[in-house]
């Protein structure tokens, strides 16, 4: 489905990037339709330290640091790069082989 903005100029329909760029021209502006707001609300997090429950992030932030501690367990984990693998090689052929032996040896 797509989207249209009437354009009092124009006097007609025009796609919302048309409308946006001739309406800001020169005014850098970035893809998205508006901008990308983080609010500083928490559902009530208690706050092991203290004691007490906030709904404010900065508020929390603050408290945990005021206590002298310190917030881990981000999730930086996944921006970085995995540990390598490191499964020994040939490991499959091995236990194959093994299994092979002690069969052999069982049919004796």
């Amino acid at each position: 489905m797509s989207r249209w903005i009437w354009s009092d100029e124009r006097r007609s329909w025009v796609e919302p990037a048309e409308f946006y760029a001739a309406k800001y021209q020169g005014i850098a502006r970035s893809s998205m339709p508006r901008p990308y707001i983080v609010s500083d609300h928490l559902p009530d997090v208690f706050n092991h330290a203290d004691c007490k429950t906030y709904d404010s992030k900065s508020a929390y932030y603050a408290a945990v640091k005021a206590a002298g501690c310190e917030i881990v367990g981000n999730d930086s984990s996944l921006r970085e790069p995995k540990a390598p693998d490191n499964t020994p090689k040939g490991i499959e052929q091995d236990l194959s082989d093994a299994y092979d032996q002690v069969e052999a040896a069982s049919n004796r």
